[in-house]
């Protein structure tokens, strides 16, 4: 039997520690809805910089509540990590009462940046997004 030396057992675990609460991973290598958790403001549409063009918003609450703002009009809806964890199926309703049910393909989520492919309606939408402070 290998026998493990307390320092080496405390820098393992310290190791794991940083893990969680700086980068927000899990030991299996998936992503926490701490990090996603808050505001997110879009700043590339397709690999065009559109900060100055229109301003639209996803914000997250770690309960699976998710609110998604265009311009000045918001909707309200649900997210929650499909199986993997590596994409978010995110439901919303719009001002006229219509539901959808879109898919966001994660290729980049840490403590500033939330990048991925959003599928809606058939199309998909190279996105990426500028944690707001």
């Amino acid at each position: 039997m290998k026998v493990i030396s307390p320092t080496k057992l405390f820098i393992r675990a310290a190791v794991v520690a940083i893990c969680l609460d700086l980068a927000g991973c899990t030991p299996e290598g998936g992503l926490t809805p701490r990090v996603l958790e808050g505001d997110w403001k879009l700043i590339m549409l397709q690999g065009v910089d559109v900060e100055n063009l229109v301003t639209i918003t996803w914000e997250f609450e770690e309960d699976g509540d998710f609110t998604f703002c265009y311009d000045n009009e918001c909707y309200l809806g649900t997210w929650e990590w499909n199986a993997a964890e590596d994409e978010l199926d995110i439901t919303y309703t719009d001002g006229f009462g219509d539901n959808y049910v879109t898919e966001f393909e994660i290729d980049v989520l840490d403590k500033t940046t939330l990048s991925g492919d959003w599928k809606s309606d058939g199309y998909t939408y190279e996105m990426e997004f500028e944690r707001v402070e």
